[in-house]
């Protein structure tokens, strides 16, 4: 009995003590911290520039009849989720506390450290425990202090358009951070209704942390998002989802707008980062070139001519090179066999007919058989060319007695 006096005694008037030097703290940081400091006789400590990670607790200790105690004690302090029960969030113990008069002072946290999340919630109570004692109770709930209520809310009184408000250190500007009663976030001048606006400088993402003006910025906004350099034309994602790069109006899933006579679109790099092909647009059609070798790999001209080696093709297939086929040509038709023959008169002749249109087609000589072709002035000669969009077999002789020529030709059309 005369135990439990001794300990809810010590407890309550270890808790109003506690209480009073919490405010007078708190009211030091509204005056220049003096306050608190003279009243616990502590010299004044170079300013912090976050919060502490210790929580300064005292006491009082008596005895059951009332006389403080005097010497050194084991406390160890707990703080709990619920008044009786629960669960103890965090546990320290302090030995050889000292107590003078009664009066003892530690800091919670300096061994073990306060997790951030432990005041996340408004229901926490302390426990104390005096060696070789069993814990005090009841444990005492963790209340605010007065301006605490003011930095719950952090509201800015002067702004009726935003619920919540965070100044910058020095005050300016007065509202670094806003939330409006429409939860939309502000970080700048406060003067936006977007959901997330930064309007100095952008959002620079930088590897070495050092974001400087050349490392642009990222905007979002009822436009798109975009990637900007002073044309606001680097990359540009419009509501639609098309994506831009190089203009702000992309009309295809991508749109890739270059800029001058010779555009080049698309760079392809090895993996120490040198140019091997590249992509561009010429004046008269697309060029995919290999990089300090040769232009015209393959080239598209504007029309539909297809060049390999050469960036000026004249056919639907330009190929300026030699050719190694093999395996077959798939989805053609071939064509029925032409014969054309020339010879056995006494004038120089030539015999033309024209086979198929050139459009998707090809066609080739596949015999020439001749007569009688025996001397140096007399000649035969089969052959196909191209004469107003049509193939043309042609086949031609010198005069000679009973000299003869005949030309076979077959085309594929696809």
């Amino acid at each position: 009995m005369l135990y439990k006096k001794f300990q809810t005694f010590a407890q309550i008037v270890g808790f109003v003590t506690i209480g009073l030097l919490a405010v007078l703290g708190l009211l030091s940081l509204f005056n220049g911290g003096n306050l608190a400091l003279a009243a616990l006789g502590l010299a004044q400590a170079a300013p912090q520039t976050t919060a502490p990670q210790v929580m300064n607790y005292q006491g009082i200790l008596k005895d059951a009849a009332g006389d403080p105690l005097n010497g050194t004690y084991t406390i160890t302090f707990r703080i709990y989720d619920s008044e009786i029960g629960g669960t103890a969030l965090w546990e320290e113990t302090h030995a050889n506390v000292t107590v003078r008069e009664g009066h003892f002072n530690v800091l919670l946290g300096y061994s073990t450290p306060l997790p951030d999340t432990l005041f996340s919630q408004p229901d926490r109570y302390i426990g104390v425990t005096v060696e070789p004692y069993t814990e005090m109770t009841p444990r005492q709930r963790i209340a605010s202090v007065p301006y605490a209520f003011y930095a719950d809310s952090a509201f800015q009184a002067e702004h009726t358009d935003r619920a919540y408000g965070l100044s910058a250190p020095d005050g300016d500007p007065v509202d670094a951070v806003t939330v409006d009663n429409a939860g939309h976030v502000t970080v700048g001048d406060g003067s936006t209704s977007a959901d997330v606006k930064i309007p100095k400088g952008g959002l620079c993402i930088d590897s070495d942390g050092a974001c400087t003006s050349d490392d642009g910025e990222l905007r979002v906004g009822a436009g798109g998002i975009r990637g900007t350099d002073s044309s606001n034309q680097d990359l540009y994602l419009v509501p639609s989802g098309n994506v831009g790069i190089g203009t702000t109006s992309p009309d295809r899933p991508l749109t890739i707008q270059g800029t001058g006579e010779h555009s080049e679109w698309v760079s392809f790099k090895d993996a120490n980062g040198t140019t091997q092909w590249h992509l561009n647009y010429q004046d008269i059609g697309l060029d995919f070139v290999e990089t300090g070798v040769a232009k015209g790999r393959l080239f598209l001209k504007d029309g539909g001519n297809v060049g390999i080696g050469t960036t000026s093709p004249q056919a639907k297939l330009d190929v300026n090179g030699d050719i190694n086929w093999s395996g077959h040509l798939m989805n053609m038709t071939v064509t029925s066999e032409w014969s054309i023959s020339v010879g056995s008169s006494d004038d120089d002749g030539v015999v033309t007919t024209t086979l198929v249109s050139e459009a998707n087609s090809i066609c080739f000589l596949v015999g020439i058989k001749s007569n009688d072709i025996d001397s140096s002035d007399e000649f035969a000669a089969c052959y196909i060319d191209q004469s107003s969009g049509n193939w043309e077999l042609i086949a031609r002789i010198k005069q000679g007695d009973d000299n003869f020529v005949r030309c076979e030709a077959r085309c594929l059309q696809w």
